[in-house]
Order: C-alpha cells, then structure tokens, then sequence
C-alpha cells in the first residue's frame, strides 16, 4: 500500500438522525493536525436535520463528500463508505462520538509509516454523560508498549482478546488498509440479522484482522466514544438473538482456524449462552407477543440445542440455567412469572445493600 508514498486516510461517518452531535463529531476532523484526509459522511436515510448539516459542511470544505441514501442500517452503511473511499487506509467515526485528540490522525499515519503495519489499533476513552468531553474510563486494550506489532506467529493474542474479552471488538478503534477489506462480500446476506451494532462491529473485525499481516498497538486514547443510552446497542430487543447468532456462526469458521483450543472454545461457549439469554431476558418489549414468539423461535433452534447442551453451571447463572430449561420444554406462561420474581427479588436485595 505504502510505495514509498505517505499514506492517505478516508474517515467514513455513517449517521442516523444524529442532529445532537454531528457538528461535534465533523468538527474534531476539521480540527485534525493531519490535513490531507477524505472525510465521507454517509448518511443512512435520516428523518431529523443530520442530512442538511452534511451539506453544509460538504459546501463549505471540498474534501468533505456527503452520500444520502435509503436506511440499511450500521454496517450496510459502513461497506457503502468503504467502497466510496479513496484513501490508503481507513477509519471509521460514529456520529455522536469524536476523536479525542487533535493529532489523532497525524500520530495514526505515523504508526503506519514506523511499522509497516496493514492494521493500526489505539485505546479509546468514554463518557456517560453525552454533553461533556471529560472521560469516565480510558480503555488501555494491551500491557504491550506503543509500537508493539502483533505478526502472524503472535496474532493470537489478538484473537483471544476479540473472542474472549469485549473491548477490541469495535471498528472505530482500527486503522485498516485498503488492502484488509473484502469488498467483494455480499454483506447485504446478513443486513436483516444485523441489527445489533456490536454484533455487526465484531462481524466485520473477523475477516479484517485474520487477513492482516502486522497489527500495531498505538498506546494512546485516541478515540472519545460518547455513551448513548438511547442507541441500538443499548435498547435490548429479544430479536436481537439472531444478530448474536449469526455473528457467533461466523465465529465458528475462525476458531480452528485461529487455533483456540477446546478450553477456550469451552468458555467462549459459556459467554455466548450468557450473552444470548442477556438479550432474550433484558426486558419484556412492548409487543409481548412478539417477545413469546421469539421465545417460540428460539426453542426450536437447532443452534440454540447444540449451544445448551455445552452448557457449564460453573460459567452460567443459575437464573439462565432455569429459564433455559423452561423455553426448551416451551413453558412460556411461567417465564414472565419468573422473570418478574428475580427482578423483584434483586430489586429488594439492592435496596437492602444500599442501606
């Protein structure tokens, strides 16, 4: 990619009516030491004003370029930016988040031009509270110092922290060459699953960091990740249960491939039934009767049968465990009852703590 040439960058924003925080999230790239980037916002059939703050920026700075077109969702909207791109290497920018520093992307093309590296990750900050830029937590993802390259024969470090931890998981917090990106998938196959964000974030690391060659860990927050509780990712839906499954299939294809052995595969089993039963149990929706039918779906589920039956009660809790059981012998009248006593019950046992 390089030919002795400075890198290029191409930062895609994908925005779904992010009116609140879009100039914020435009104006930390305009506000960048590094200058010579392509910034593409790539706006994903939005119903607020987020599409007239896109051309407004777009008139005013030729290396702005605005895509409108028909909601699809994060991660079709992604892969129409990346194919738009021009750049060497790319980032990704959430609407209502921003890049930290103002040398983010000066210090990003520096770890490239040092390390020769195909794939550049860097820790990231976050904040609870939308309307402010002090950080609650600074992410360190590795022990390693800034520079370290992770190459074939020591990938597996990578691996084990994308499959057995949740921090490396987001696309946001990686430099990807051009080179890395399988523009030739049909992503479009898996749209309607995918409507988890950090299902669809893992589902696109996968294939990325498998085909990189040297990964380098820049040690430094460099990405500001504001928490929204209102987003996709927050809002929990028992539908939710396909996106996971049908990220933790194509997990399935890499985990010989990569090497885990039957330990690890043994406890990424363990964290996916935790994390299934998290989305299936988060809330009762609105329509309880989709929740029910979902429930329906689930217990007939040949992927959930062969899940469960790997099933460790040293990993599981023993509120999963029971409710486990009563959707496989499809007792659905019981598991609001259930449900509803654990609540209380941890409801109660708080308010006792908390004294």
């Amino acid at each position: 990619t390089l030919n002795n040439l400075k890198p290029t960058i191409s930062v895609i924003v994908p925005i779904y009516n992010a009116e609140l925080y879009l100039a914020k999230c435009i104006e930390s790239l305009l506000h960048q030491t590094y200058t010579s980037l392509q910034i593409i916002l790539v706006n994903d059939g939005s119903t607020d004003n987020s599409p007239q703050i896109c051309d407004r920026y777009a008139a005013k700075y030729p290396h702005i370029r605005v895509i409108h077109k028909e909601n699809e969702g994060l991660m079709m909207t992604r892969r129409r930016g990346f194919r738009e791109a021009t750049g060497d290497y790319f980032l990704c920018l959430d609407s209502d988040d921003a890049f930290y520093s103002i040398d983010a992307l000066k210090k990003i093309r520096s770890m490239i031009e040092e390390t020769h590296a195909d794939l550049v990750i860097y820790d990231y900050i976050y904040s609870s509270d939308k309307n402010t830029v002090h950080p609650d937590k600074s992410i360190l993802l590795f022990d390693h110092p800034s520079g370290h390259v992770f190459q074939p024969e020591t990938k597996h470090d990578l691996y084990s922290k994308l499959l057995l931890g949740k921090y490396l998981n987001p696309i946001v917090i990686k430099a990807i060459s051009r080179s890395l990106i399988d523009f030739d998938a049909d992503y479009s196959l898996w749209k309607d699953d995918l409507v988890n964000s950090q299902g669809e974030d893992l589902f696109q690391t996968l294939p990325i960091l498998d085909a990189a060659t040297r990964v380098a860990y820049l040690k430094e927050p460099l990405y500001f990740y504001r928490w929204n509780p209102n987003s996709i990712s927050r809002n929990v839906r028992p539908e939710y249960y396909y996106a996971y499954r049908t990220v933790y299939q194509r997990t399935d294809t890499y985990l010989e491939k990569w090497k885990f052995t039957e330990t690890q595969i043994h406890e990424i089993q363990q964290h996916r039934i935790n994390m299934i039963f998290s989305v299936l149990l988060a809330q009762f929706p609105p329509d309880h009767r989709k929740w029910l039918e979902v429930l329906q779906a689930v217990s007939e589920d040949p992927f959930f049968h062969q899940l469960w039956q790997k099933r460790d009660a040293a990993y599981v809790c023993k509120y999963y465990m029971l409710m486990g059981e009563l959707i496989l012998k499809k007792k659905f009248a019981i598991l609001p009852i259930v449900k509803k006593s654990v609540e209380f019950l941890s409801y109660i046992k708080n308010q006792v703590t908390h004294r």
